[in-house]
């Protein structure tokens, strides 16, 4: 065998090693979680599943957004940021880890208020901030509720129907709460997210 033979068959066999090194990557990591939601088709269908909610199309789609806030304040890198077609903006964040779940909440607030004034520019009016969603996927339980779904917006609290109206809400997705009531397609994407297993076209699209 020839040296340029030898070297041929050498690079072929990094570049198996390192392409089954990507496939044994859980979707859970947060640059292959950040990598598959770039692609429009996947992060559409996977926010209609986690928020239970219709999107006509998206406009706009980019991982690991980065907005530098003031001179003396903290900025912050998103795992995917996203507008539709409406104009509604989305962070969807991957939170493997429960290490820093005590600040989870305090995180996504600050975040809402980060995307917020990205949102408006000088000058615009008030009127036409767009409404705002912060989805955390998270592969814990951060309330102990046992529910998929954790959704928080702001109501008045002498009258729980009344709300503020800012179109904004933060959500938090626990993928191993409580099934019940939600669709095979919802706990087969909350079981991908578990354990990697692909059970339908969605997945396996993935």
């Amino acid at each position: 065998m020839t040296n340029i033979e030898t070297t041929a068959v050498v690079d072929a066999k990094k570049k198996e090693a390192a392409i089954s090194k990507w496939r044994q990557t859980p979707f859970s990591n947060r640059f292959m979680f950040r990598l598959v939601m770039e692609k429009p088709e996947i992060c559409k269908r996977t926010l209609e599943l986690l928020l239970g909610i219709d999107i006509e199309e998206l406009g706009y789609v980019e991982g690991e957004k980065s907005f530098e806030a003031l001179l003396s304040s903290k900025g912050i890198r998103l795992d995917v940021y996203i507008k539709d077609k409406l104009g509604n903006v989305f962070d969807l964040e991957m939170q493997a880890s429960d290490a820093d779940h005590e600040a989870l909440g305090k995180r996504t607030r600050y975040y809402q208020s980060i995307v917020d004034a990205d949102s408006l520019k000088k000058g615009v009016a008030y009127a036409q901030l767009p409404k705002s969603i912060i989805l955390f996927v998270c592969m814990y339980d951060p309330y102990g509720k046992h529910l998929v779904r954790y959704t928080f917006s702001n109501i008045c609290h002498e009258d729980k129907e009344l709300e503020l109206g800012d179109l904004s809400s933060k959500v938090i997705i626990n993928t191993y709460g409580d099934r019940t009531g939600f669709s095979e397609e919802v706990c087969n994407f909350l079981d991908y997210i578990n354990t990697g297993e692909a059970k339908d076209n969605f997945t396996k699209q993935i």
